[in-house]
C-alpha cells in the first residue's frame, strides 16, 4: 500500500486548520489593540461582556463577545456599505450590498440589498421579482423608432403634396 498520498492529504489538511486558527488569532489580536482606547475609557469587563456594540453611537456602547457571536453570516462578494447597523442573526446573501440598516432576523439579497424574509418569513416581494415585467430597452427604442418613421412618412407626404401644389 502506498500511504504517501494520505499522508500528503493529511499534512495539507493540518497546514489549512493552522492557518485557519492563526487567521482567527490575528483577528482577535486586532479586535484587542484596536480597541485599546474604549478598555482605557470603560475598562476591560464592559469591553468584553458589554450587551450592545455601537462605538460610533453618541453615547458609545460595547461588548466585543457579542459582536463576534451576533451570527451574521455575510456570503462571498456581500458588502456592507456605511455606518450602517446589521441586526443579529442576519443573513446576507452573495454579492449583496447592503446600504440600509437591518433589522434582526433577516435574510437581504440583491443590489442594493433587499430584506427577502423577516423572522423565517418570506416578505412580499411581488413587485421586486416579476421578472416578466422586467422593462424592455430594445422594445422601448424599437416602439421610439416606429412613433419616428411614422412623423417622417406624414411629413413626407405633406412636403410632396405641397411640391405637387
Amino acid at each position: 500500500e502506498n500511504k504517501v498520498p494520505e499522508t500528503v492529504v493529511h499534512g495539507i489538511f493540518l497546514l489549512l486548520g493552522l492557518v485557519t486558527v492563526g487567521c482567527v488569532l490575528l483577528i482577535t489580536c486586532y479586535l484587542v489593540i484596536s480597541g485599546i482606547p474604549a478598555i482605557r475609557k470603560i475598562g476591560l469587563v464592559p469591553f468584553l461582556f458589554g450587551k450592545t456594540w455601537a462605538s460610533t453611537a453618541a453615547e458609545p456602547q460595547y461588548g466585543i463577545l457579542p459582536f463576534i457571536l451576533t451570527s451574521v453570516y455575510g456570503t462571498a462578494g456581500a458588502i456592507v456599505l456605511g455606518n450602517i447597523t446589521i441586526g443579529d442573526d442576519v443573513r446576507i446573501g452573495a454579492g449583496s450590498v447592503v446600504v440600509k440598516e437591518v433589522p434582526p432576523n433577516c435574510t437581504v439579497v440583491g443590489v442594493p440589498g433587499r430584506i427577502v424574509s423577516r423572522n423565517g418569513v418570506r416578505v412580499d416581494m411581488k413587485d421586486v421579482l416579476e421578472h416578466n415585467h422586467l422593462p424592455d430597452v430594445v422594445e422601448d427604442r424599437m416602439d421610439r423608432m416606429e412613433v419616428e418613421i411614422e412623423q417622417l412618412r406624414t411629413l413626407t407626404e405633406s412636403l410632396k403634396k405641397n411640391k405637387e401644389a
